[in-house]
């Protein structure tokens, strides 16, 4: 009688053991996964015609104000279409890492942090911070 009731607690003790690593091995999964989040900014052309940027991109995780590399714009993104417009672009966005660069990406462009964008929306028809060119 004991020994069954020593193995069931013992069964007991392992499983809630197994239970409680699982929130943790699913927490650093998810810390893993991009934030899907939208940033408001300057479209603007980088250093090639496949390069661009959100210029003082506010919103989500970018605080202070800053830059973000465009990657991998989803169908219907006309990205060219929209430069110099204020736009707000949503899609998984990464502080480090990420997609690869644009092909012709510089050095300073391909250390920015990140946007995949799914969906672009016009803000306002132009920038109100003063044209920079691009980042070279």
């Amino acid at each position: 009688m004991w020994k069954r009731l020593l193995l069931a607690a013992a069964v007991g003790v392992a499983g809630a053991a197994a239970l409680m690593t699982r929130p943790r091995e699913a927490e650093a999964a998810t810390a893993q996964q991009p934030a899907t989040t939208t940033l408001t900014g300057c479209l603007r052309q980088g250093s090639t015609s496949a390069v661009f940027i959100l210029r003082g991109a506010t919103g989500g995780q970018s605080e202070p104000p800053g830059d973000q590399l465009i990657v991998s714009p989803g169908a219907g993104v006309a990205l060219a279409d929209h430069l110099n417009q204020r736009v707000a672009v949503t899609g998984n966005a990464w502080r480090t890492g990420g997609p690869a660069a644009p092909s012709g990406a510089n050095t300073v462009e391909r250390a920015l942090p990140r946007i995949e964008a799914r969906s672009l929306r016009v803000v306002a028809e132009k920038c109100s911070m003063p044209v920079g060119g691009s980042l070279r």
